[in-house]
């Protein structure tokens, strides 16, 4: 087990027309937005370390982000 400690992180949000597969996976319409999250993680020598690229359903999910870091 090796502890992977993130030293920054992107995220960017937008709202999207949904693909087909989008709309299967999520069970919605084609007429119907999605809000789509890019995430990029990097380590303390600013190597990626995670790409997240996620959907979700805007009549079924609020997005928080709350962060912090032990100093």
């Amino acid at each position: 087990f090796r502890r992977v400690l993130f030293r920054s992180i992107d995220e960017e949000f937008s709202a999207i027309n949904p693909s087909e597969e989008i709309c299967l996976a999520l069970k919605i319409r084609k007429d119907q937005p999605v809000l789509a999250r890019k995430r990029v993680s990097y380590d303390k020598k600013k190597k990626k370390i995670e790409y997240t690229m996620c959907y979700y359903r805007g009549d079924l999910y609020s997005y928080t982000i709350s962060t912090s870091q032990k100093l």
